[in-house]
Formats: C-alpha cells, structure tokens, sequence
C-alpha cells in the first residue's frame, strides 16, 4: 500500500514528498469512497468540493486546504471558491488535464488516482491539494500479528507511536493522529491508511 505523511503545517511537502493517507472500506467498480471528518476537524471556509456530486470535506490548515478521497473507475470533481475565479494552474502538469471554469468553480476529471494541487489566479499563497487516492483492496485483519490501529471518526492525540518488529499501524480515512512514529531497530513493520497523520 501507498504511504503518505499529512501536515497540517507543511502541506506543500506533502504532497509530492509524501503524506499519509486509506480507505477503510470498498466501494463497488466505479464508486467512490468518501472519509467523513472527525468532529473538531478544522474545515476550510475558502473553497467546498464536491466529488460526483457529493460533498467532501475540505480540511484547512495556515497555509493550504486539502481534500481526500477514494474512487475506482471515474469522477467528475467540481471545486467552488470564495472567489472568482479567472486563472487555474492545475499540478503536476505532466498529467495533462483541462480544468473547466464556470463563474467561481473549477470542474476536474479524473479516469485515475493521482496527487493534485490547484492554484487559482496566479497565488501560491493559498493552495487547494486534493488526494485521489485508490481504494484499498486489502486491509490489515484483527488479530494477524502485530496491528495498531486508530479508530475513524475521531481526533486521537497520540503523542508517539513506538512501533516493534512485525507490527503495523492502520491509520483508516477518517481518523486524524496527531504525533509521530518511531521505530528504532524494528524491522518488517508497515505503515498503512488514507487517513491523517500530522
């Protein structure tokens, strides 16, 4: 599985240098799975993403916003901002999409997973990231070895995580911990989820 680490202070790094993010559960071909937000969860009043129609949540940090999800097939993605918008830059360029813009929304489709961040009229002082993840055809069972896992739905304060050989760390869409892992010395561990670890 894909890890990625999720900062809420260093989104840019995130995104290409990696965060971490997981579907707790599968969608039918060609469904997409959404990650409710914890209660507390910080949200973005700047812009609202809707992913077939059907809103995601948007989570605001100092210097970005960004939104998660999962899909198998296709998606039309449409991005409304506070304000209008008259230029999009849409990145990594290499994939070669064409955003539409009506008035102050952003249409985007995507035929596969990908990483993506959205500036609107030239600033790159406030950045849309939006993880399109895959969905996971597998997930870590209860009580094959070593598993930790952080429940969705909630803000753990999990200050750090001392992982041991053999033993991995389940972080589903969904759930936000806050802390770091650590693992001296440990081998054959694994870090799995789309959820967020800041």
């Amino acid at each position: 599985s894909e890890v990625h680490r999720v900062s809420h202070r260093f989104i840019p790094f995130l995104l290409f240098a990696g965060p971490l993010l997981i579907a707790l559960t599968a969608a039918p071909s060609g469904g997409v799975v959404r990650y409710p937000a914890p209660p507390g969860a910080p949200e973005a009043e700047d812009f609202r993403v809707l992913v077939n129609g059907s809103p995601v949540f948007v989570y605001n940090t100092e210097i970005a916003a960004y939104a998660c999800f999962a899909f198998d097939g296709a998606v039309d993605i449409t991005v409304s901002s506070a304000a209008a918008v008259r230029e999009v830059k849409l990145r990594p360029q290499r994939l070669e999409l064409h955003p539409l813009v009506e008035g102050n929304s952003v249409k985007i489709s995507l035929t596969r997973p990908c990483k993506l961040s959205l500036e609107l009229n030239g600033s790159h002082e406030r950045v849309l990231f939006l993880f399109a993840n895959p969905i996971e055809a597998q997930q870590p069972v209860s009580g094959a070895g070593k598993l930790r896992f952080f429940p969705p739905g909630k803000i753990h304060e999990a200050g750090e995580s001392k992982l041991v050989s053999d033993e991995t760390l389940f972080i589903p869409g969904g759930a936000v911990v806050r802390g770091y892992v650590r693992a001296t010395g440990a081998q054959r561990i694994r870090i799995l989820g789309h959820g967020i670890l800041d």
